[in-house]
C-alpha cells in the first residue's frame, strides 16, 4: 500500500521533517559502509562522554529542513496501513524549558489523531546548535 502524507497550511518540505535535521555538511553524512564521507567525524561514537557546552545552542531554531518559528502551526495528514486517517497537529509554541546544566529548549506541541479521536498528545523539546543542528 502507497502510504500518502500531505502538509496542509504549510510550505515545509516534508523530506525535512524528521527528530534531528542537520546540514548537508554535518558530521553525520557517512558512506553506505558507514565510513566518514569525508567530513567532520568529531561526534561520540558508542559509550563516549558528550561535553556539550549550553552557550552553543539557540532557541532560534531556524535549520531550513526543520525550522521551528514560535506561533507555527502545521497538520499533516496520512492513511496508515489499516485505511484509517492519521492527522498530526504540530504547534511550535513560546514555552521555553529549563534544563539541567543550564540548557534550554523550546516547546513543540505534536497531537494525533486517528480517525477523528486522540491517541497522542506530546510536548516535546528542541533547540538548535551552532552549525544549525536540531
Amino acid at each position: 500500500m502507497i502510504r500518502r502524507r500531505r502538509i496542509i497550511g504549510s510550505t515545509l518540505a516534508l523530506a525535512g521533517l524528521a527528530t534531528l535535521a542537520v546540514p548537508a555538511s554535518s558530521a553525520l553524512a557517512r558512506t553506505a559502509g558507514g565510513e566518514s564521507a569525508g567530513v567532520i567525524d568529531d561526534l561520540p561514537q558508542g559509550d563516549e562522554p558528550v561535553d556539550l557546552d549550553p552557550s552553543d545552542f539557540t532557541l532560534d531554531i531556524d535549520n531550513p529542513y526543520y525550522p521551528l518559528v514560535p506561533g507555527t502551526r502545521r497538520t499533516f495528514r496520512e492513511t496508515n496501513p489499516d485505511g484509517e486517517e492519521v492527522t498530526i497537529e504540530m504547534t511550535v509554541t513560546t514555552r521555553v524549558k529549563k534544563l539541567p546544566r543550564g540548557f534550554k529548549a523550546r516547546e513543540v506541541r505534536d497531537t494525533v489523531s486517528i480517525d477523528g479521536e486522540i491517541v497522542e498528545d506530546t510536548r516535546d523539546w528542541y533547540a538548535q546548535d551552532e552549525d544549525g543542528n536540531v
